[in-house]
């Protein structure tokens, strides 16, 4: 009598356990920056199929301030666009060959838009070790990226501390919302413009632009436009006060710079000053500020490439 007693304990526990589990799993908090859907995001984006007419690349400014969505309705439904942004990117060649290695062979208008940021003109940003980490991911790792994970989203790791949090109705953290297009919407909560300002005070102290990095640039940029594709290039917005310190200590001659890129072919876009777009951090732009600036770059794209 007491072993049936036991048992049936047992399975009333083991039952509770599943009921408490289930309920857990589908009303717990969403996580704000979810591990699989990150990656399979980038192993996405790493290994993009050749299929596009548009492609956007540069650093996290790119990635976190440019939507494809947006991009495409100033253009046919037909036309595709991808954000190929990586963290810390460096515009070189190799970073260039892996992006215009995405366009569609079939394109009659290919067009590469560069985001411009001091950083990605130094020494230092052109190891491009974000896109050499993801595009060297083995073939297994590469497959549960893609393919697994996304059915393994409701095991999505959590902690009791958040689950606190949010059922306290603390909604502090820094949000992202992965797309298939490239782009990271992203917000900050709370925000601080002067972020950004302090970190990259300290830490790009000793980053300074290269020469070599600019005259390669140039050149690439001129045998593009001679092998039929369309180079723009565009400064992503951040805050003024961030502006004027990377022009300080990376030593970024914009003027020089537009000058030299025009005079190689490509066509620069100015971003207006009179534009108003908020960078929850001081450097990269909130979604709503970031689909702000993709439509107006995908007017100034279509109006220029005619």
């Amino acid at each position: 009598m007491r072993n049936l007693e036991a048992k049936h304990k047992s399975i009333l526990f083991i039952c509770c356990s599943i009921l408490l589990l289930g309920l857990f799993m589908i009303y717990r908090p969403t996580e704000i920056s979810p591990r699989f859907a990150k990656e399979r995001f980038w192993a996405e984006k790493a290994f993009a199929p050749s299929v596009y007419d548009i492609v956007f690349t540069g650093d996290s400014r790119t990635y976190r301030a440019i939507s494809p969505n947006e991009i495409k309705k100033a253009f046919s439904d037909t036309i595709k666009v991808l954000n190929f942004g990586f963290s810390a990117a460096g515009l070189n060649n190799s970073f260039i060959n892996a992006s215009i290695n995405k366009f569609s062979p079939q394109s009659k208008n290919k067009i590469l838009v560069l985001g411009v940021t001091p950083f990605s003109l130094t020494k230092e940003a052109q190891s491009n070790d974000h896109l050499v980490q993801e595009s060297k991911r083995t073939t297994m790792d590469k497959f549960d990226r893609l393919y697994i994970g996304k059915y393994l989203s409701v095991f999505e790791p959590t902690t009791l501390s958040f689950f606190i949090k949010r059922l306290s109705g603390n909604k502090n953290g820094y949000y992202e919302t992965f797309n298939k297009d490239g782009w990271i919407g992203s917000a900050k909560t709370p925000s601080d413009t002067m972020e950004a300002y302090y970190s990259y005070k300290k830490r790009f102290s000793e980053s300074i632009i290269e020469s070599t990095v600019l005259d390669s640039l140039f050149a690439t940029t001129k045998q593009l436009q001679k092998e039929g594709i369309h180079v723009f290039a565009y400064r992503p917005p951040t805050t003024k006060v961030l502006r004027t310190l990377e022009d300080s200590i990376m030593k970024f001659d914009q003027k020089a710079f537009i000058k030299n890129f025009e005079q190689a072919g490509g066509t620069w876009i100015d971003i207006p000053d009179s534009m108003y777009f908020y960078a929850y951090d001081g450097s990269h732009l909130d979604q709503k500020s970031a689909i702000l600036l993709s439509d107006f770059l995908g007017k100034k794209i279509k109006q220029y490439s005619k």
